[in-house]
């Protein structure tokens, strides 16, 4: 009998090409309609318009923005007040923020590695986002 760490380690290398699957296949459906780079997707976010956050690596690359309200910016806002609240904005990597989209926003959040985080920094800015639909 198999203890459970040697069936882990027979299995590993399926379940890492099945992730690495369904990374490729989510990038391909951010070509096809969805949100690239970090203002367009951050914004679509907060209006409530994707399902799927994908970001790259862990979120500790990017840097945002954070007003007081906690809406968060891509670039930064001139003189680094926000246009919404009239408060000053603080700098953070993008990971910082991450749970806060999440809960308030019923985000998904996918972290890619490898092929497809090459893909989505080098084609996509970094961040994108897969929409919802209905």
């Amino acid at each position: 009998d198999a203890t459970p760490a040697q069936v882990l380690e027979l299995a590993a290398p399926a379940l890492r090409a099945a992730a690495s699957d369904a990374s490729d296949a989510a990038v391909e459906a951010v070509m096809n309609g969805g949100t690239r780079g970090v203002e367009e997707t951050l914004s679509a976010v907060q209006e409530g318009r994707v399902f799927e956050l994908l970001v790259s690596g862990d979120g500790s690359s990017l840097e945002v923005w954070q007003d007081s309200q906690g809406y968060v910016y891509g670039a930064y806002p001139a003189q680094g007040i926000s246009p919404l609240t009239g408060s000053g904005v603080a700098g953070m990597p993008l990971r910082e923020v991450l749970g806060a989209l999440r809960t308030n926003f019923g985000v998904r959040v996918r972290f890619l590695h490898g092929d497809s985080d090459a893909r989505l920094v080098g084609q996509l800015g970094g961040l994108a986002g897969l929409p919802r639909h209905g």
